[in-house]
């Protein structure tokens, strides 16, 4: 149904009209055809339409006057666009730090998402299925044929390959942190078949050694840990009913579940602040189960270190002088760290040399 000849007065507003709200009544006349027509106001075309009884604008590029809205939605996009590249950035260089590959393949796979036609559906979901597969398959088999290249090779992430020497936690492996020199895993062998010998069924569990390739990066938050050369061994617990069980350190991940110095010994180190890297975190002690530190096993994989082991490089030990004395063993190869770096009395840290 056309409208009936004549006019009508309508009134809009104008946002940026000399920088303030000004209302324009236009005069929209209609002729017989149905169209309408407009009395000039910034070189705009107001319409009625008939079907919806609404009036839609249609602006000349060169004429358009930005809303305020478009402005604050504008900015509002630019704010999401700057945080989203920042989520983005933080997430390359944690996961730079953490697994040394982890970080160029999320940006590579956040390319390839990127070079999909926009209208492909669920890319977020896509974007996570396609790193996650990236990273197993790259972490998991081209690191360890690749590492060699770099002069390191891969320990065994589980007893299966070799019975007595494994990783404590599959996170070590999974964060790339599994990785020595050549000279160093033939000496870890070595120890493993030894304590086999010595106390059958002893499975010897490492935590952090380094990463596969040699780029210069820290292995944080060790600051020693970078040429391949470093490794830290989890201490040999006993089980409720006190018998040997392997893997079985308080903490899930070897660190951080401390044998204490006993009450009324020699305190070396009485500061507890986040100044250092001396954390004794307190708190958590309390959260771990009880286990009993084996002392046969721990202080025969000590005397290999200090004896045979020096054959291999072994070079310096890490550990708590309060350790030292009680598992009885005395060698000039085992040092005390200083109050300043992390406690030495939940692993041991072996150096071999060059």
């Amino acid at each position: 149904m056309k409208p009936a000849l004549g006019s009508v007065g309508v009134f809009v507003n104008c946002y940026g009209c000399n920088s303030a709200i000004a209302r324009a009544h236009l005069d929209l006349t209609f002729n017989s055809a149905g169209n309408c027509n407009t009395h000039g106001w910034l070189n705009e075309k107001l319409c009625v339409n008939p079907k919806i009884d609404t009036i839609s604008r249609h602006t000349s590029h060169d004429d358009r006057v930005l809303p305020q809205e478009d402005e604050v939605t504008r900015y509002r996009m630019r704010r999401k666009c700057l945080l989203k590249w920042a989520l983005l950035l933080s997430a390359v260089v944690l996961l730079t730090f953490l697994t040394e590959i982890g970080g160029a393949i999320l940006l590579l796979s956040v390319l390839l998402v990127h070079l999909a036609p926009k209208r492909f559906a669920y890319r977020k979901a896509v974007a996570v299925c396609t790193f996650v597969g990236m990273y197993l398959v790259v972490g998991l088999v081209l690191a360890p044929m690749l590492a060699p290249i770099a002069g390191r090779v891969a320990l065994p992430c589980f007893d299966t390959a070799d019975p007595g020497l494994a990783a404590l936690s599959p996170l070590t492996c999974l964060l790339n942190r599994n990785y020595v020199t050549p000279a160093t895993a033939s000496a870890l062998h070595a120890l493993s078949v030894d304590l086999q010998v010595t106390n059958p069924g002893t499975s010897v569990r490492y935590l952090d050694a380094a990463f596969p390739f040699d780029l210069g990066m820290p292995l944080l938050p060790h600051l020693s840990h970078g040429d391949g050369r470093k490794v830290d061994l989890a201490f040999f617990y006993l089980g409720d009913d006190l018998v040997y069980k392997s893997g079985l350190p308080p903490s899930p991940i070897g660190y951080w579940g401390f044998e204490q110095p006993p009450v009324g010994g020699l305190q070396l180190c009485t500061l507890d602040t986040l100044i250092t890297l001396r954390w004794n975190m307190t708190w958590l002690q309390s959260l771990w189960p009880e286990t009993g530190l084996d002392h046969a096993r721990t202080r025969g994989m000590l005397q290999w270190l200090v004896g045979p082991g020096r054959s291999y490089g072994v070079e310096k030990i890490l550990l708590e002088p309060h350790l030292e004395s009680r598992l009885g063993l005395h060698s000039d190869l085992i040092r005390f760290q200083g109050c300043q770096a992390a406690r030495h009395d939940d692993h041991l840290h072996v150096a071999f040399a060059n």
